[in-house]
């Protein structure tokens, strides 16, 4: 297959293209050059913005199999992305996010319909990040001419997530620095980032047509985030209850956010269990963490 990636030199954006790669496929990525290519002497490089795609584009002359765009934020991005591969490609994958969805559990595709949403144009400045998602989804399902996969995206977790949330915790509870809770009952879905590559790299052979959540069966609360956080660094965290001069972080969610995996799963698509993953992972990022850092008690 013939494959351009908008983005994919960063976490599981970059774990999909190394996959892509793998497999032996022709794989053109679009980016801004700030990053190396994860595997340079297999991926083709095209360095452009985002905004401004179809001149670079339209200078290869190719026609894509599958483009995925990993970095579609907002509906001028959507736009973006359609303008740059009008007539050019037979189907769009874009890694969109389970923030489309109000809090509640088990959110399944239909809780948000993009075909019925009414898109603004603006740039990702205008939205917030849950807003400008909504709105990129609207903007393609309203204006394509191809098939459209928006996968949405829980709490992605992994060894090279440049965010460094996961780290920022661990460091926190091992320091014993004050963290902000402000609800240990409540569930959230997450995913490896390994496991969204893998997943992502399937959708493209699947004849699909629509949104997607891309998620493990069982979520987990993040009381017991923070319990097999402390069980790996040997100490007890120290919760607080104020934000106020403590770590804030998204994984440790006010109210419930957890997706529906059963329509992945008639597709034929399972990912992992958390709990195939999640300790080994929270000792790898322990293990880059200096001990000699911790020293309160």
């Amino acid at each position: 297959m013939k494959i351009l990636v908008i983005g994919g030199t960063r976490f599981f954006g970059k774990e999909l293209v190394i996959k892509l790669g793998g497999q032996g496929h022709d794989v053109t990525v679009v980016s801004r050059g700030n990053q190396d290519l994860p595997v340079s002497n297999k991926v083709s490089h095209i360095k452009a913005d985002r905004d401004n795609l179809e001149g670079p584009l339209d200078d290869l002359g190719t026609h894509w199999d599958v483009v995925y765009d990993q970095i579609c934020y907002c509906s001028n991005d959507a736009a973006a992305t359609l303008r740059a591969i009008n007539s050019k490609a037979d189907k769009l994958i874009i890694a969109s996010s389970e923030a489309v969805y109000e809090d509640g559990l088990n959110k399944s595709e239909t809780d948000f319909d993009p075909n019925t949403f009414s898109y603004e144009t603006g740039s990702r400045s205008d939205f917030s990040y849950a807003e400008g998602k909504r709105h990129a989804e609207a903007f393609l399902y309203q204006n394509a001419k191809i098939p459209i996969v928006a996968a949405r995206i829980p709490f992605v977790f992994g060894a090279e997530d440049y965010t460094k949330r996961l780290e920022q915790i661990i460091k926190a509870i091992a320091c014993r620095d004050p963290i902000y809770a402000p609800s240990l009952e409540s569930r959230l879905s997450m995913i490896h980032s390994t496991d969204i590559a893998a997943a992502l790299c399937d959708l493209k052979d699947i004849d699909y047509d629509g949104p997607i959540n891309i998620a493990p069966k069982t979520a987990i609360s993040t009381g017991y985030l923070l319990n097999q956080i402390e069980a790996i660094v040997g100490k007890k965290g120290q919760l607080v209850d104020s934000a106020e001069s403590s770590l804030v972080s998204d994984f440790l969610v006010s109210a419930n956010r957890t997706i529906d995996p059963s329509r992945l799963e008639t597709l034929g698509i399972e990912i992992r269990t958390i709990d195939d993953w999640l300790s080994t992972l929270i000792k790898d990022v322990f293990a880059r963490v200096r001990p000699d850092e911790h020293t309160k008690e």
